[in-house]
Order: C-alpha cells, then sequence, then structure tokens
C-alpha cells in the first residue's frame, strides 16, 4: 500500500507498508524513501479493527544491515483510520518518530489510497440480499400482497407465529454471516431486553419468562453495518425444542415473532 509521509518540516515523502492480517493481528515491513533516494526497510507489527475502521502499526526493528551506520534511523508509530470512498478506501491519520535511543526524531501524517477489492486487508463481502418476492398477478387479484421470504425468515410485515409449551423462552441472538457491525434491540411485549447490541460470531443468550398467554418478541435493526440489511440469526429453545429463525431489516425497521401458550399449559 504506497502513500504519503508528510513530516512535521514540510517534507514529504514516498512511504510504503505491506502487510498479512491474522484476525485483529497485522505483521509485515516497510519502505520509507528518503530525500536523497535512500531506502529504509523497517519491520512492522499492530493491529487492526475493522469495526471501528482503524490501524495501528509500529516499525520494531531495522530489516537493512548496516542502515545505522548509513542514515539516522526513526522508527514511526502510526495510527491511522480508514473509510470507503467510491471505489477506493482512503486511509490516513498521524505518526510520530523515535530514534534508537527512544528519542523523539518525527512527527506528522500519512495518507494512503487501496482499490476496494478482494486483495484489500479492507475488503468485507456483501451478503447476499433474500431473494425477490414474487410479482403479484393484478389481473386476478387486487387484495395486498404480503411479501415472500423464505421459509424461518422474518422481517418488516412479514412475522413468525409460534405454538409453545413451556412457561420461558430462551432466546440466542448472532450474527451467522460476515461479521460487519449489524446492531440490533429485543422487545419483550414492547419492553426492551436487549438494547443496541452489536452482533458477533458468538451466541447471547436471555432467558425470558412468558407470564401470558400470547408474547411478542421485536427485532429493532438500529444498524445495517458495513452490508446493508441488517440479518440477524435466532434460535429460540421451548424446552427440548428448538425454531431457528432468520431476521432481516433495513435500519429503523421491525421483525416480530409471536409466542402463543398452548391451552392448558
Amino acid at each position: 500500500m504506497l502513500g504519503i509521509a508528510q513530516g512535521n518540516y514540510g517534507t514529504s515523502y514516498p512511504y510504503f507498508i505491506s502487510f498479512e492480517t491474522s484476525g485483529s493481528s497485522l505483521t509485515g515491513y516497510s519502505i520509507t524513501k528518503q530525500p536523497d533516494g535512500a531506502e529504509f526497510k523497517a519491520e512492522i507489527k499492530g493491529h487492526i479493527n475493522r469495526k471501528e475502521h482503524t490501524l495501528a502499526f509500529t516499525e520494531t526493528k531495522s530489516l537493512d544491515k548496516d542502515a545505522d551506520k548509513k542514515m539516522t534511523i526513526c522508527l514511526f508509530d502510526a495510527k491511522l483510520t480508514y473509510k470507503l470512498l467510491g471505489t477506493k478506501y482512503e486511509v490516513s491519520g498521524t505518526f510520530t518518530g523515535t530514534d534508537l535511543n527512544n528519542q523523539p526524531c518525527s512527527k506528522g501524517t500519512m495518507t494512503f489510497e487501496q482499490p476496494n477489492n478482494s486483495t484489500s486487508p479492507f475488503y468485507v463481502k456483501k451478503k447476499a440480499p433474500p431473494p425477490p418476492a414474487p410479482k403479484p398477478d393484478t389481473a386476478v387479484k387486487k387484495e395486498p400482497v404480503v411479501p415472500q421470504v423464505p421459509a424461518n425468515t422474518i422481517t418488516a410485515g412479514v412475522q413468525k407465529h409460534l405454538d409453545w409449551n413451556t412457561d420461558s423462552c430462551i432466546i440466542d441472538v448472532w450474527d451467522g454471516g460476515i461479521i460487519d457491525g449489524d446492531v440490533v434491540t429485543i422487545l419483550l411485549n414492547d419492553k426492551p431486553v436487549l438494547t443496541k447490541y452489536t452482533l458477533v460470531k458468538a451466541r447471547k443468550q436471555l432467558r425470558l419468562p412468558l407470564e401470558k398467554n400470547i408474547t411478542t418478541i421485536t427485532i429493532v435493526a438500529e444498524d445495517e453495518g458495513l452490508n446493508p440489511p441488517n440479518t440477524a440469526e435466532i434460535s429460540l429453545h421451548d424446552g427440548d425444542i428448538d425454531h431457528k429463525i432468520t431476521a432481516f431489516n433495513n435500519k429503523g425497521e421491525k421483525a416480530t415473532i409471536v409466542i402463543e401458550k398452548r391451552h392448558g399449559k
């Protein structure tokens, strides 16, 4: 990833970083092209936070033999943010530098551009939207058409009705696809039991009492993350019976599950 480092004295020079990621950790190297044409190569280590869109790395040591004999070594510590603009990511932030005696030797800003493709460390594959609803036969029927969605899928205007045996509901909620920052609120009979929760791969579990014969559980899409729509995987446990449901909505929309206790329970 090629960019520009702008020093605190107004000098600017090409700056290149190459790295691989493993989870949130990154390792690689940097190359700084000096004003006199010399190049300095250093090892870098750091981390990337895809939820916050931040990138931080530190030049840990020189990879050039005898570099300290040819130039003054100044190792950078950089803190950057990135955002998608059109077909490219814009990466920018600040850096500070220390010499081999741990004394300040530089500070300034860095800017990079990175294409938005599958080779980019920032690339997130878009989620496939649910299949479109078939077009209604308006020549035969004039009634409002309920959107058609896959089985066990709920969205605004399409709810799920469950017959229930027990007096409680254990509900698990998680992001079953690409972790992109979907945020949900869960309501039990219109009262919040989980507020503005960011979905992750691990399941978040709630134990909900069912005090009424009919109970509504509402999933509110607070944020669609990097790749709309907001998608939440939900598993509801009725004793030994499990009900798995997918809820998808645009931001601000709601999906509803209606639980009705069986007679005599």
